[in-house]
C-alpha cells in the first residue's frame, strides 16, 4: 500500500532531519513541561522519586539459564523490565520538574542498559542458554529498548552532554549498533515479512522501535533514506495481510500492538516525512482502529478469541484515542475516553516503558477527561475477512444478550484451534465463556502448544467427535459461511467438519448460531450432522465461569456473577451432563475468572449417522437465584 502509492515520489528531502524532530518537546521546553495539569506533574514525579538512589538490579547467568532448567523465563525477565521501567519514569519525572535532581540515577540507568550482553529478551533469545554478546539479533525487548534510550537521548541531550558528552555518545553506539545495524543488516527476520509471510505484530512493533531510533539517532542523510525505505517495504507486509475489514485474528488484546503499533509506524512516518506520507484516509487503515470497539461487550469485556483475556484491564486507551482523532472517528474517540475512565490509576507504569505512549498520555490527558465516554455498542457486526460476528439485542446499550461467534481457521496468529467458537453475555457479563490463555511458557510458541488445555478445541464450545478434537493447520477451517442480519435476529452458519482431521469420521457439521432478538430474547444454537458410521461418540462443551445447577430435567441454571442470568434448555432424553470444575491458578487467568471455571460436557446418547443437537439460551430475571 505505501510502496505503490509513495515508493517512486518519496525523495530524500521528504525525511526530515535529526534536528529538525519535534513530535514532543524536549526537556528544554520549560514552557511546554511547565503546562502540564498539576496532578499529572505531582503523581509523575512522586513516581520518579520512588526510583531515587534506585540500586539496579542484576539480570544474573542463573536467571537466564531457569529457563531451560524449568521452563519458566518469568524472574529473568521481570528484573530485565524493572531496568526499563525505572529509566523511563526517572526520565518523565526530570521532564516534568528539570531541576536536575534525578539525573543521577538516570545516568546509572543508561550505563547499565547499555553494559547489557544482549537486549534480547530471554524468551526470544536464538542462544541455547546465556548470551555471548557476539552479534546482535533483533526482537520485541531489544527493539523497545533501543526506542528508549533514543527518546532518553533526545529528550535530555543537552542536560546529559552537560555531565559528559559519553553518555549521549554511549547511547547512540549501542542504539546504532544493536538497532539500526542489526535491522539493516539483515532481511531474514520472520517479523520483516521479506522471507515468511503472513506477518504478525511483531512487524509493526519493532518498525516503529527502528523508525524511532532512526530518526532519533541517525544522522547521516542516505541512511535514514535507505532505512525509511526499508521500513516502509517492511510494514507494507504487515498491511498485505490484513483483510478489508481491519480484523485483528489476533485477538483483541493484541490489538495495542498491532493496529496500536501500526499508528505508531503512521504518526512517525508521517512526521518523519514531514506530513507528505499521510495514511490515515485509506480505509483498510480506519478499519484496523475501528476493530477494538467492533469487539468491545461491555466495560473491560472483549471478544477474546486467540490468545486474548476476556478483559483488557490495561486498554491503550491513548492509542485508540489518537488513533480516532487522525481517521476522524468519533466511536473511537469515545471507546477510549470510555476505557480511560475505567481506570482507577491513570499513568501506570508499562513494564518496557513505551515512551511515545507515555509522552502521548501527558499531552491528551485533558482531552481524555473531557471527552464523551459513551461507548459505541455497535448492534451487529460482521468481520467477513477473519469471520467474527458480533451481535446484541439493542444498539447503544449493554442490556440484554451478547452473542459472539467465529468461523476462520486453525492457523491464526496465536491460533486456538476453535473453529465455531461461540461466547454468551447476559447483560454485559460473561456467561457462556471463551476461557482465554494461560501465561505464556517455554511451551507456548513451540511444537508443544496444543499440549497447553487453553489452546484445544476440548475446552471451547464446540464438539468433540468420536473422541477427536479439531487440529491445528491451515486446511483445518470452516466452509460455507453465511452470515445473516435484520431487525429481528443476527445468524452465522458455517461446516466445521473441515476443522476435523479424517480419524474423527465426519461428512458435514453445520453449525448454525442466532441470536433472536423478538421478546423474549434469544441465543439458539443448533449442530445438524452427516457421520461415516452409525457408531458414534458425541460430546458437546460449554465453558462457563458462573456456578451451574440442572433445575429440572433438560433446564441448566447459569448464575451470572453480576446482571441477569441465563437459563439453557437442551433435548435430556438424548444426553448425558457432566460438570468439570477448572482451577486457573495461573496469573492471568485468575485476574479475569478467579481461581476456576467450569466445563459443562453432555455426551451424546443416540447412535445414529445423522442428527441434530439443539439448545436455547435464555435471559432470566436477576432476582432468580440457584
Amino acid at each position: 500500500m505505501i510502496s505503490e502509492k509513495f515508493r517512486n515520489i518519496l525523495q530524500e528531502q521528504h525525511m526530515i532531519s535529526r534536528e529538525q524532530f519535534q513530535l514532543f518537546p524536549s526537556a528544554g521546553d520549560r514552557v511546554y513541561w511547565g503546562n502540564v495539569p498539576g496532578e499529572v506533574r505531582k503523581l509523575l514525579i512522586e513516581q520518579g522519586e520512588i526510583y531515587a538512589g534506585y540500586n539496579w538490579p542484576i539480570v544474573s547467568a542463573c536467571m537466564m539459564l531457569e529457563i531451560s532448567r524449568t521452563g519458566s523465563f518469568d524472574l529473568c525477565d521481570e528484573t530485565y523490565l524493572k531496568r526499563r521501567t525505572a529509566l523511563g519514569t526517572l526520565v518523565v519525572a526530570e521532564c516534568i520538574e528539570g531541576q536536575g535532581r534525578f539525573l543521577d540515577d538516570i545516568v546509572n540507568g543508561i550505563w547499565a542498559i547499555c553494559e547489557e550482553t544482549s537486549w534480547i529478551g530471554i524468551m526470544h533469545s536464538e542462544e541455547a542458554d546465556l548470551p555471548l554478546g557476539q552479534g546482535y539479533s533483533l526482537d520485541l525487548r531489544a527493539a523497545e529498548t533501543g526506542s528508549l534510550l533514543a527518546w532518553v537521548s533526545y529528550l535530555l541531550r543537552d542536560e546529559l552532554n552537560n555531565m559528559t558528552p559519553h553518555i549521549t555518545q554511549r547511547i547512540e553506539l549501542e542504539v546504532k549498533r544493536r538497532i539500526l545495524d542489526s535491522y539493516m543488516g539483515r532481511d531474514d527476520y520472520f517479523w520483516m515479512g521479506f522471507v515468511k509471510k503472513p506477518v504478525n505484530n511483531w512487524n509493526p512493533w519493532i518498525n516503529s522501535c527502528f523508525l524511532t531510533a532512526l530518526m532519533l539517532v541517525e544522522e547521516d542523510p542516505n541512511r535514514r533514506m535507505e532505512g525509511l525505505l526499508k521500513f516502509i517495504a517492511s510494514l507494507d507486509v504487515f498491511l498485505e495481510s490484513y483483510h478489508s475489514d481491519g480484523g485483528c485474528d489476533e485477538g483483541t488484546t493484541y490489538w495495542d500492538r498491532a493496529g496500536g503499533a501500526l499508528l505508531d509506524c503512521l504518526e512517525l512516518l508521517k512526521h518523519a516525512t514531514g506530513g507528505f506520507v499521510d495514511l490515515f484516509n485509506e480505509p483498510l487503515i480506519q478499519n484496523i482502529g475501528r476493530y477494538i470497539y467492533r469487539a468491545h461487550i461491555h466495560d473491560t469485556y472483549f471478544i477474546n478469541f486467540a490468545d486474548g483475556s476476556a478483559k483488557i484491564n490495561d486498554f491503550q486507551s491513548v492509542q485508540a484515542f489518537k488513533y480516532g482523532l487522525l481517521i476522524h472517528d468519533q466511536n473511537l474517540c469515545s471507546q477510549a475516553a470510555n476505557q480511560y475512565r475505567l481506570k482507577s490509576v491513570k499513568f501506570t507504569q508499562h513494564p518496557w516503558f513505551p515512551m511515545l505512549r507515555s509522552l502521548s498520555e501527558i499531552k491528551y490527558y485533558p482531552a481524555l477527561l473531557t471527552e464523551n465516554s459513551a461507548p459505541p455498542y455497535l448492534r451487529d457486526v460482521w468481520l467477513d475477512g477473519i469471520q467474527v460476528m458480533a451481535a446484541r439485542e439493542h444498539s447503544g446499550s449493554p442490556s440484554g444478550l451478547y452473542l459472539a461467534t467465529k468461523g476462520g481457521h486453525n492457523e491464526e496468529s496465536h491460533n486456538h484451534n476453535d473453529i465455531g467458537q461461540f461466547i454468551l453475555y447476559s447483560d454485559g457479563n460473561p456467561i457462556i465463556i471463551d476461557a482465554g490463555v494461560n501465561s505464556y511458557n517455554k511451551k507456548t510458541f513451540s511444537d508443544q502448544r496444543y499440549e497447553i488445555w487453553t489452546m484445544r478445541s476440548t475446552y471451547h464450545n464446540v464438539p468433540t467427535i468420536n473422541g477427536v478434537e479439531q487440529h491445528h493447520g491451515r486446511e483445518y477451517q470452516a466452509s460455507s459461511v453465511v452470515y445473516t442480519t435484520n431487525e429481528d435476529y443476527a445468524r452465522l452458519t458455517l461446516d466445521i467438519a473441515p476443522a476435523y482431521p479424517s480419524e474423527a469420521g465426519v461428512r458435514e457439521w453445520i453449525r448454525t448460531v442466532t441470536l433472536n432478538r423478538s421478546s423474549p430474547a434469544s441465543v439458539t444454537l443448533l449442530d445438524t450432522y452427516d457421520l461415516l458410521s452409525t457408531k458414534n461418540a458425541l460430546q458437546w462443551q460449554f465453558m462457563t465461569c458462573c456456578e451451574v445447577k440442572e433445575v429440572r430435567s433438560g433446564e441448566l441454571f447459569f448464575q451470572a456473577r453480576e446482571g441477569s442470568s441465563v437459563r439453557m434448555v437442551y433435548p435430556s432424553d438424548q444426553l448425558q451432563i457432566m460438570k468439570e470444575r477448572i482451577e486457573t491458578k495461573d496469573k492471568w487467568m485468575t485476574k479475569v475468572w478467579g481461581e476456576y471455571i467450569y466445563r459443562i460436557t453432555f455426551s451424546c446418547l443416540v447412535e445414529a449417522s445423522q442428527g441434530s443437537f439443539e439448545c436455547v439460551f435464555e435471559q432470566v430475571a436477576k432476582t432468580d437465584k440457584l
